[in-house]
């Protein structure tokens, strides 16, 4: 049996998630879509691929988040260009605070080598939030000794609806990426309250850095993808790190949020079907009442007949 173990650099500089509250969700698991960290990899290495993704947060904890996410990505026949749709629903709190985003994706490739190519790519969507109010209890509805038996006088608010704009490039080689996206760029207002003091959703940045080791045990490909990443956005600073492991059709990834969480995930691959799991549980007291977070995702890609394009460097994202 012979080893051998090749260092390729790959690092990555992208944008979290799609999902619109006061702070993006941050995402764990694998490398579930690339579309959804930065959308210049739209359709990037497919000519199709759709994918399936749901995130229960907080499970022990009364009607927690829970996020379900559905994208599909085409390569376009001609111009090395490709396109995107997603739809996001976020659903929170007894009160059911929604969230819905509907949204459309383009990136378009540039051959600056033999290997290397230049992506960019723009995703707009138009969102709105909205919350139950008549499954919310008011303090003025509320008898001393007989308990909720009043109407309120609360003023309810409005749907709220907003736009909102993603960008992003990437540069691509056989030995690393280099990539640059930016969330939030309309920085959309999440009031409910009309006349109350205007809440905007910050610009959300995130870093990524990773190396590739990889080798050949029988034959068959063996991966390490150590991982490290840094998401900013507002006052939030989330650092991250972690390692995936890949060999023949299956994935296991181990990764912790610097003093907030530890996660487990696992993936398998069954022709051009990927299905993957993680459970991630919180470091802090949390843990207690919370009884973690999990995700599913299931991804199907179909690739292009005779096609030239080089195999992209799939480094895993823990976002």
């Amino acid at each position: 049996m012979s080893v051998i173990f090749r260092i390729k650099i790959c690092v990555l500089i992208a944008l979290g998630s799609y999902t619109t509250r006061a702070q993006d969700a941050l995402y764990g698991g694998d490398f579930t879509s690339a579309s959804m960290m930065n959308p210049a990899f739209i359709s990037y290495n497919t000519c199709k691929r759709f994918t399936l993704f749901n995130r229960v947060q907080w499970a022990g904890i009364s009607n927690g988040y829970n996020t379900t996410i559905a994208v599909a990505e085409f390569k376009a026949k001609r111009g090395n260009k490709g396109y995107g749709f997603g739809i996001v629903n976020d659903l929170a709190g007894s009160g059911n605070y929604r969230t819905s985003i509907a949204y459309g994706a383009y990136a378009k490739s540039v051959k600056t080598g033999i290997h290397s190519e230049l992506l960019f790519g723009l995703q707009a969507g138009f969102g709105q939030i909205s919350v139950n109010w008549s499954k919310l209890t008011f303090g003025d509805m509320i008898d001393a000794r007989r308990g909720v038996v009043y109407a309120t006088n609360q003023t309810f608010g409005e749907v709220q609806t907003f736009m909102n704009f993603n960008s992003g490039v990437a540069f691509i080689s056989k030995q690393f990426f280099l990539g640059v996206a930016c969330m939030n760029l309309s920085k959309p207002i999440q009031s409910l309250i009309p006349g109350s003091i205007e809440s905007h959703l910050p610009r959300h940045y995130n870093f990524h850095g990773g190396v590739v080791v990889h080798g050949y045990v029988s034959g068959n490909r063996l991966e390490f993808l150590p991982q490290v990443s840094l998401d900013i956005q507002g006052a939030s600073h989330v650092l991250t790190a972690g390692s995936t492991v890949s060999y023949k059709q299956a994935a296991m990834g181990m990764w912790i949020r610097i003093n907030r969480s530890a996660a487990l995930s696992m993936s398998l691959i069954k022709g051009n079907v990927r299905f993957g799991v993680t459970a991630e549980v919180p470091t802090n007291k949390l843990l207690v009442r919370s009884m973690g977070t999990y995700e599913c995702f299931i991804k199907k890609s179909i690739s292009c007949n005779n096609s030239k394009k080089h195999k992209m460097l799939e480094c895993p994202l823990f976002d």
